[in-house]
């Protein structure tokens, strides 16, 4: 990324305090320069999602396993709102449940992964995605 172009806007949903921080710290420290902010549970998510406030996500990482409205849930509104339909959301999550992986699909995620054990790994895992998500792809523009 030049330093011309605008850093990325990601919205980490993420429940569990201390990996919401992990993903954040490795984010803002990866070699892009990344507008970062974090929603603990699936209704905050959907609200800095469709903020009126002009900042709207590039990416979306979306954690399944939350209390109340759960990821799944989050990622069937997502996909149901035209305003928001484009945004690419990457499931993290713990479960390696098939029926977890098949319904993210099902319900548009743009990729699935699991939550890594270790911080060593976990910070390759988000500096791997980093790279392919916001160097690789094409991001569709904003709506």
């Amino acid at each position: 990324m030049s330093p011309q172009t605008p850093a990325l806007k990601i919205v980490v949903v993420e429940d569990n305090h201390s990996d919401a921080r992990l993903i954040e710290k490795a984010l803002k420290g990866g070699a892009l320069a990344s507008k970062v902010r974090v929603a603990n549970d699936g209704n905050a998510a959907l609200d800095l999602i469709n903020a009126e406030d002009g900042w709207h996500p590039d990416l979306i990482l979306l954690d399944l396993n939350m209390p109340g409205l759960s990821g799944h849930d989050v990622l069937a509104r997502i996909r149901s709102q035209p305003s928001t339909a484009h945004m690419p959301v990457i499931v993290m999550s713990g479960s390696a449940l098939d029926e977890d992986i098949r319904a993210a699909y099902q319900e548009g995620a743009s990729a699935y992964l699991l939550k890594p054990d270790g911080y060593l790994e976990f910070l390759r895992v988000i500096a791997e995605l980093e790279h392919f998500w916001l160097n690789v792809v094409a991001l569709p523009p904003a709506a």
